[in-house]
């Protein structure tokens, strides 16, 4: 066999005996070898003692079943370790030695340095951790929570943190706990239970259910067993180890194994139990189930702020930034208060201190009097104008209102006769005088009186 080949050729270059049997293990404990050598030759080449749920890593640490063996090169000085499943074993940026690295360290194909992540750009960069979220030399992402700080293993918020009595930790999901047992060798062992195979110091096997008043596992009846779990008298197997009391529907999650149970009143929509209020059903057929603080109205999710029944009770969604205000929807701006009660202005008209304001006379949080009109700056500033009157915005962004006779320069308002200058150039001659010739002439010289608005 090409193993075997490459295993002499190996010896004949000199491999030393610790790197042969190291390669051999692993090879074993992945099931690389599988039946290439018989199992008493197997156990003569591991020079560790493993129990039989354990195989033997780099021929001086026992690993699990479903554990990886992380060796690193001959001479790196870096012991070997057994990662949990679901952790790679990678190695480091200068390719000196191998680690079990946590997700969030992954960059390609190695794993960035204790107290780094792997950054947008795909490379290493500083991890800016939380207290609360720090896990030995790692950073335990949102939703999770250190378990064993010794090799940086983070659970979800979901799952329990189980340390075993060799120091490590495992994570439990939802619906097992930590159980310690004894192997056939004597040696205690921990393993993630499903509660209903909790049976007082032990796990039940699978397939086997716990008798409470012997804590003696015995035999499932076949027409209760639900995959490894054994379903109570009144319960149906919905999925693999989930039971569901007869009266309730069982829910898969679409493209899984995975359901739950769905109780009276509610139904199985997309994997999730949705209350019959929140089931909808938009146009073109598609179901959805509302978020639990809204329902469904004329085919799509309402929230219940947005809710507005009518006299007769029908049911309208009102539409972002309105209220229902008496059976109908009102934008915000024409929502009124008076007297401790609630109205809604008409259309056209915004609620100014409690009264109705037309739009046309709003006036930067004012409303204009009857008669007047708004005149708005570039900068916002804004006065009330009378209608027969001309807005003026000074060069400075202030406002004024120019009367039928006057003219709007950059300083302001001008009677017409007072203007001069050309006309790229205007300017307001002073009170009293006039333009003649684009200069400005007193009024006196021409006999002319003060009277006459132009001059004044």
């Amino acid at each position: 066999m090409s193993f075997f080949d490459e295993l002499s050729r190996s010896v004949a270059n000199g491999m030393s005996r610790r790197e042969v049997l190291r390669l051999v293990g692993v090879l074993i404990g992945t099931g690389a070898l599988g039946g290439l050598l018989p199992r008493r030759a197997r156990a003569a080449l591991l020079v560790c003692d493993c129990t039989t749920d354990q195989f033997c890593c780099d021929d001086t640490i026992c690993c699990r079943i479903g554990e990886t063996c992380c060796s690193s090169p001959a001479g790196s000085g870096v012991a070997a370790t057994c990662c949990p499943p679901g952790v790679p074993c990678l190695p480091d940026p200068s390719l000196q030695f191998r680690t079990c690295c946590p997700q969030q360290r992954i960059c390609g194909n190695i794993c960035c340095p204790p107290g780094t992540v792997c950054g947008p750009d795909g490379t290493c960069v500083e991890s800016p951790c939380p207290t609360s979220q720090i896990c030995g030399n790692e950073c335990c992402p949102p939703g999770t929570h250190c378990c064993d700080g010794s090799i940086g293993l983070c659970c979800k918020d979901t799952e329990s943190c189980c340390i075993g009595p060799d120091g490590h930790g495992i994570c439990c999901p939802e619906g097992t706990r930590c159980v310690v047992i004894i192997a056939s060798d004597g040696t205690p062992r921990t393993v993630c239970c499903p509660i209903p195979r909790i049976c007082g110091n032990t796990c039940c096997p699978p397939g086997t259910v716990c008798d409470p008043a012997t804590n003696q596992c015995t035999e499932c009846p076949a027409t209760q067993l639900c995959g490894d779990t054994c379903c109570k008298e009144g319960e149906k197997c919905c999925a693999p180890g989930l039971c569901c009391p007869v009266d309730w529907s069982c829910c898969n999650v679409p493209g899984t194994t995975q359901g739950t149970c769905c109780p009276p009143g509610t139904k199985c929509i997309n994997g999730e139990c949705c209350r019959e209020q929140q089931i909808c059903q938009s146009s073109d057929g598609t179901v959805t189930c509302c978020p639990p603080d809204s329902i469904c109205v004329n085919g799509q999710c309402c929230r219940r702020e947005q809710l507005c029944p009518d006299g007769a009770g029908a049911l309208t969604c009102c539409p972002p930034d309105t209220l229902c205000i008496n059976g109908k929807c009102c934008p915000r701006r024409q929502v009124c208060f008076k007297a401790n009660e609630r109205f809604c202005c008409p259309d056209g008209t915004i609620c100014i201190d409690g009264k109705c304001c037309p739009r046309e006379r709003y006036c930067a949080g004012q409303c204009c009097p009857p008669g007047f009109r708004c005149c708005i700056g570039p900068n916002g500033q804004a006065t009330c104008c009378p209608e027969d009157a001309k807005c003026c915005v000074h060069a400075d962004g202030r406002v004024s209102c120019c009367k039928k006779y006057e003219v709007c320069l950059s300083k302001g308002c001008c009677p017409e006769k007072r203007v001069c200058g050309t006309a790229a150039n205007q300017f307001c001659c002073p009170p009293g005088s006039f333009c003649k010739n684009g200069q400005c002439v007193a009024a006196a010289d021409h006999g002319t009186g003060s009277d006459n608005p132009g001059f004044d």
